[in-house]
């Protein structure tokens, strides 16, 4: 069954097989391009999107529907310009009683049959299943949406400024693109909140909906990820701390352990090259993982990449489905809790966490920590605001 859900504000509609309905009829099979939480209902959902690998569908109409879409967004775009030029407000009107019938129930089919032709030249992807699970909580997180207060807040330079204006123009929710990278780590999609870019200085202005919030984290995780991906064992202790004395006799301190370290992962010039390719065995790694022009990660993900990249890429693809599967894992615990997933940065996760639910943060960060690389140290960390985090004492 073809569903295409029309949402604006507190207006939304249902166009099923040419058809617009007020609530969502019981469907067992549902095709679609975008997710909405009204498809748990169905035994089956297939998303066009997910089949094609691309988030945008300008980039999927096919030759012959092109001319017809195109003409189509105009037309709707115009009707749109004409009543924000009438000064109707759009978002205290209902949008479906502005905009004619026709005008979306054509958009809507072609958008059908673009899914349909995306259907029948791309098969299911292997990894469809984790892919679906992955977009319905990060649809949950972008319908949560965060807690900005920007009252501390002030300008003081040009930085400052143009931070302002730019969150000014974003929504308050993090809206998650998971093809936004070659490498499967998230991308935000434009006019939402940079969380994934936010700056320190910045994060004060994030704050719980709840009672606090939570960030759990890896304790290096890359460097976690290299020697998992080499078979050797983890340290339990501060990884770069642990280098400093067992492959440097304590000669160098930990942070320029640090900074070399990152500067040999990344593929710049370390003067520590060797003894780093032999701690975290980079031969062994590019030899599984890597076949002359892309990579193939533990997850079966090919990217196409030259011998350069092929390191970082192999380590970051790998850690960021680790993350994203331990994202879906803790977001199903957390359903019979009060508090929610908040929003995801890079290596941790973030909770919007409920003073009540404070017997279960162990738990919660076991998850976390058990990866199928292997167990991974997480540092957990607590505050009123994202900028006021504290660690907690405890490690698992």
């Amino acid at each position: 069954m073809n569903v295409q859900i029309t949402e604006r504000s507190e207006d939304r509609k249902y166009y099923i097989d040419g058809t617009f309905y007020e609530t969502m009829p019981q469907q067992d099979n549902i095709d679609s391009w975008d997710y909405h939480p009204s498809f748990e209902c169905a035994k089956e959902v297939r998303l066009a999107s997910l089949y094609c690998g691309e988030s945008d569908i300008n980039k999927v109409v096919p030759d012959l529907l092109h001319s017809m879409w195109e003409g189509s967004n105009i037309y709707l775009k115009a009707h749109v310009r004409a009543l924000l030029g009438a000064k109707i407000d759009l978002n205290d009107n209902n949008f479906f009683d502005i905009i004619p019938a026709h005008v979306y129930k054509k958009h809507l089919g072609l958008k059908d049959r673009i899914c349909e032709y995306v259907f029948s030249t791309h098969p299911r992807p292997d990894n469809y299943d984790y892919l679906l699970d992955l977009t319905r909580v990060l649809d949950q997180i972008k319908r949560y949406g965060l807690n900005i207060n920007t009252k501390g807040f002030r300008s003081r330079s040009v930085q400052d400024r143009n931070f302002a204006k730019r969150l000014a123009q974003a929504a308050p929710c993090c809206d998650y693109n998971i093809f936004g990278t070659r490498t499967g780590r998230l991308a935000t999609n434009p006019g939402t909140f940079p969380i994934l870019n936010l700056k320190k200085e910045y994060r004060g202005i994030v704050h719980p909906r709840l009672d606090c919030v939570v960030e759990l984290d890896y304790n290096a995780a890359e460097l976690r990820t290299a020697l998992a991906l080499a078979g050797k064992p983890q340290p339990q202790t501060d990884i770069h701390q642990d280098a400093c004395y067992r492959v440097f006799d304590g000669k160098i301190t930990r942070d320029e352990v640090k900074t070399e370290t990152f500067k040999w992962l990344y593929g710049g010039k370390s003067k520590y090259n060797k003894q780093l390719n032999e701690l975290y065995d980079k031969e062994t790694i590019l030899n599984k993982h890597f076949f002359g022009d892309h990579i193939v990660t533990p997850f079966g993900n090919k990217i196409e990449c030259d011998e350069h990249h092929a390191l970082s890429y192999i380590i970051q693809s790998t850690l960021g489905e680790i993350v994203l599967k331990k994202l879906i894992e803790v977001e199903h615990f957390l359903r019979q809790y009060k508090s929610n997933i908040y929003f995801t940065v890079h290596d941790s996760i973030v909770l919007d966490f409920a003073e009540e639910d404070k017997s279960i943060l162990y738990e919660i960060s076991k998850i976390f920590s058990d990866t199928p690389l292997g167990h991974f140290p997480v540092s957990i960390s607590a505050g009123t605001n994202y900028g006021n985090m504290k660690a907690v004492k405890w490690r698992v």
